[in-house]
């Protein structure tokens, strides 16, 4: 289906014919699925596909939601349909970095240890992955999703401003400072 035809079936839509509209959604569902999935898999990484699978669905289920507001003169369908979908991808990182168990760190920690050649890098490997967890989880909100972005979906700075609607320079600003943050906690953890 090209994007006339999916503007021609959101019309449809809006227009409410009863008689259709079951079928009308069905075919909107089966049009978004595919889209909306490629598109969260190509500006997300290191995600399960149960993760894009439920977050694809969130995404349909709240289009669906707001499909009676869609206005086409204002922007078009696809863009309006990947900025939903992009806010519940962020939406659920954001929910993770509250009890974030630091993922993409620890697999590599994890790495490291089973290939650890002798039992003292074992136990140093262990003590960091224990201070990276302690030290995220005392971090505020937006470090943590900051550094969630940062490092576990390895977005660049342009790409967190525009997520999180702020410039770049304010990025980079609050990256610093959460740097600083972590690294007087992780200080503050050996001293102890």
């Amino acid at each position: 289906m090209n994007d006339e035809e999916l503007k021609a079936l959101v019309r449809e839509i809006q227009q409410g014919d009863t008689n259709l509209l079951g079928v009308r959604y069905m075919q909107l569902v089966e049009e978004l699925w595919p889209r909306l999935n490629s598109f969260l898999r190509g500006r997300f990484f290191d995600l399960s596909d149960a993760d894009y699978g439920d977050v694809t669905e969130a995404s349909i289920t709240k289009i669906i939601m707001k499909l009676p507001r869609y206005k086409a003169i204002a922007r078009s369908l696809n863009s309006w349909c990947f900025e939903i979908a992009k806010n519940t991808m962020l939406d659920l990182l954001k929910s993770r970095a509250k009890r974030l168990t630091v993922v993409w760190p620890i697999e590599k920690i994890q790495k490291l240890v089973e290939a650890g050649s002798d039992d003292s890098n074992c136990e140093k490997n262990l003590f960091l992955l224990d201070q990276l967890d302690n030290v995220l989880a005392h971090l505020g909100e937006e470090c943590r999703l900051i550094i969630t972005l940062r490092f576990w979906s390895k977005y660049n700075r342009k790409e967190i401003a525009d997520e999180l609607g702020i410039t770049v320079s304010a990025v980079r600003e609050k990256q610093e400072k959460c740097f600083e943050k972590a690294r007087k906690l992780f200080d503050k953890l050996n001293d102890e």
